[in-house]
């Protein structure tokens, strides 16, 4: 649960950077999302070269190979962080595939669980829908509260990357929010044909089921108003003090998502 929770968070802030304006970021910010990506991915490939199983005589698993070439791409973030506005084309172009790799290597994890049991064959599709949202989710939260941080000593910068990203972060949590309400309606309907009905399932983890929504919809939902209203004002460092706190809502959220599915089979 937690390396399909990393691969999403690694993934998520790498496609959610491919999508930034490089000329106007300052090079130490993304020099310090590809520190972050590169190390969190090598802690969990270090994990499951190490404790997981993984061969490289057996060719290993699709997810961890999608995981390998996220770690590369922190790695070439790192070190194109200097020029990366030289070539904003390429860079955003190495973030786009690590981001889409982790973002792979997260729903395909979720799906190769030895106890994942799908309530209904259309949780599988599910699955994979909800780990990309929950990804960009994860992705644009941790982006946003990261160049926060870098407006306290990256001074020359402006206010639009800021801008941009809590606009995308606000789009994540509406997708996420979509999402769910699909995912409860599918549940109402296809899920009762499973055994036991997916709601009834969904029910008896009521109490998870409370902390997904309450603290990782609603709350995170609240926080990106909120957000907004500080861009709006260009108060940079109440936008960051939001956002540290919602991140956390936001990852509380998401593990608890994560839990959801192994419970019930079901993705919320």
């Amino acid at each position: 649960m937690v390396i399909t929770f990393l691969y999403s968070l690694t993934g998520g802030t790498l496609a959610i950077l491919a999508t930034g304006r490089i000329d106007e970021i300052a090079w130490k910010y993304l020099r310090l999302i590809g520190i972050m990506v590169f190390a969190l991915m090598v802690s969990v490939l270090t994990w499951i070269v190490g404790w997981g199983g993984f061969s490289l005589s057996d060719g290993g698993t699709i997810p961890t190979w999608c995981g390998v070439t996220t770690t590369l791409a922190g790695a070439f973030v790192i070190v194109l962080a200097p020029v990366a506005a030289r070539a904003p084309s390429l860079f955003r172009a190495i973030c786009a595939v690590g981001g889409l790799a982790g973002l792979a290597a997260a729903a395909l994890g979720t799906l190769e669980w030895h106890d994942f049991e799908p309530a209904h064959a259309s949780a599988t599709v599910l699955v994979v829908v909800g780990q990309v949202a929950g990804g960009l989710l994860l992705g644009s939260m941790t982006a946003a509260w990261i160049l926060g941080h870098a407006y306290l000593t990256a001074t020359k910068m402006t206010v639009a990357p800021l801008r941009r990203f809590s606009r995308i972060m606000l789009g994540c949590v509406t997708l996420r929010i979509v999402f769910l309400l699909l995912s409860l309606g599918l549940a109402l309907t296809v899920g009762q044909s499973s055994d036991p009905p997916v709601m009834s399932v969904l029910r008896g983890s009521w109490l998870i089921l409370s902390l997904r929504i309450g603290t990782g919809l609603i709350g995170v939902g609240v926080v990106s108003l909120m957000v907004q209203d500080c861009v709006r004002l260009r108060s940079t460092q109440s936008a960051t003090g939001l956002l540290y706190f919602g991140s956390i809502l936001a990852y509380i959220g998401e593990l608890a998502s994560q839990q959801m599915i192994r419970e019930c089979g079901w993705p919320v």
